[in-house]
């Protein structure tokens, strides 16, 4: 997951983008049928979250399918002046009048670090609500002057068939068996000639 950041006067555009599905779908769904969205934890000089979301699925999804996240897109504008951090939060995917969330298995840590200016109308700026960011380093390559991006090296809980770790393990315990097996049958007939 990576959290962009593109800066218009005080305050900056963002956009979530997601490496890969986050679940699979556990019923056909029509177009226009589901719709995500995430409040991004805001931290460090500032205090507060920011909702971004993203357009509906333009394509029906097939039972068993992976959900494609797009990209999720909303608005942050400054409450406090200084260093600002931006963390992925819970991601909410609204489908067939049913609310699922992905909580992140761990710490994601901080995605991104802004030079910020209070504005008037921001976040809480300081005040209680959101966790802090702590001592974060600044986050990804500048995409230009006005552009920063960052990425996370937590995920999000994997709820679909995206890690083969344990396919393959069993995969190889099977090979294994089999190997085994194929031994005793060569190596009996051996014994059953010695005897005869």
């Amino acid at each position: 997951m990576q959290i962009n950041a593109v800066k218009k006067g005080g305050s900056y555009d963002l956009t979530v983008k997601f490496g890969k599905s986050v679940m699979d779908s556990p019923a056909d769904i029509p177009k226009d049928s589901v719709k995500p969205s995430m409040d991004v934890k805001v931290g460090g000089a500032d205090k507060g979250s920011v909702k971004v979301e993203g357009p509906t699925n333009a394509e029906p999804i097939k039972s068993g399918q992976p959900i494609e996240i797009p990209d999720l897109k909303g608005t942050y504008k400054p409450g406090a002046t200084g260093k600002a951090t931006l963390t992925p939060g819970v991601l909410t995917v609204n489908a067939l009048g049913t609310t699922t969330t992905c909580t992140p298995e761990k710490d994601p840590g901080v995605s991104l670090a802004l030079d910020t200016s209070a504005q008037q109308g921001g976040t809480s700026g300081g005040a209680t609500g959101g966790d802090s960011g702590g001592a974060a380093a600044s986050g990804g390559s500048a995409a230009g002057p006005d552009s920063v991006s960052g990425g996370s090296s937590g995920g999000l809980a994997e709820t679909g068939a995206g890690d083969h770790g344990a396919l393959t393990a069993l995969g190889l315990v099977a090979g294994t068996v089999i190997l085994l097996g194929g031994a005793v049958f060569t190596f009996l007939p051996r014994r059953r000639a010695r005897v005869r």
